[in-house]
């Protein structure tokens, strides 16, 4: 999927459905579920999971250009069996064969960081996880496998219908289980634990109703509360990518 996104006919065909009735907050959070990045790492971070201890204890967060934390995957992509590789490239020999000819050309003529071949975890790295690199190797090497994620790509907008309903179903959920349930335990709470008057907990309960109200039902809300939260560690980018 990170890869078919990078399509412009995969994009495209996604925004119709999104612009019909959702704001350009809401449309940039949807959209964030679907970029590459924000999947990358999220495999990294599954994988490191299940990873021997061994493995595990080579990987690093580094600290990128910007500033921020990125992960040193090479020992996670180390793991990756031949059946993994085929499920990733399609045809991994023809991508390898692909990657020698490259070597072969010219220094001036071949694009800087491509691998001369896959056989080390660093050489992975340096394909698997850029990207756009990923996407010009297979759409040369294994067409194929290139026009398999293509077609995924124009599937993209039903399957994000399908996600779209349920999470303003949930939302909603939510904001009924705010107005109905926690408003009498909030007021009970603060009637019991903070001693307040019958008539003051009921009036602090309903103001705190009213603000959960408009945070779930008013997205600007909650981005303006997530960019006013500290980021010391600065892993905001990492929700946004």
């Amino acid at each position: 999927m990170h890869i078919s996104l990078t399509t412009a006919k995969g994009l495209n065909s996604l925004l119709p459905v999104l612009l019909r009735t959702y704001t350009p907050d809401e449309i940039s959070g949807l959209l964030g579920r679907f970029k590459h990045w924000r999947i990358v790492h999220n495999g990294l971070c599954r994988a490191l999971s299940v990873a021997p201890a061994e493995v595990a204890a080579q990987v690093r967060l580094l600290f990128s250009p910007d500033g921020g934390l990125m992960w040193d995957a090479a020992p996670l992509l180390a793991l990756l069996s031949a059946e993994d590789m085929r499920s990733l490239l399609g045809d991994p020999d023809a991508v390898r064969l692909w990657l020698r000819r490259q070597s072969r050309r010219p220094a001036a003529e071949r694009p800087p960081g491509l691998p001369t071949d896959l056989s080390s975890p660093r050489d992975r790295c340096r394909l698997l996880l850029n990207i756009p690199q990923l996407c010009w190797v297979l759409s040369e090497s294994v067409r194929w496998k290139w026009d398999a994620y293509q077609r995924h790509a124009e599937q993209l907008p039903m399957a994000l219908t399908r996600y779209v309903a349920p999470a303003e179903v949930a939302r909603q959920s939510v904001l009924r289980c705010l107005l109905q349930v926690e408003l009498g335990t909030l007021e009970e709470d603060l009637r019991t634990e903070l001693r307040m008057g019958r008539s003051t907990a009921a009036s602090t309960a309903h103001s705190v109703r009213d603000a959960m109200q408009q945070m779930y039902s008013d997205p600007q809300t909650i981005f303006s509360y997530m960019r006013s939260l500290p980021d010391s560690w600065r892993l905001r980018h990492l929700l946004a990518t």
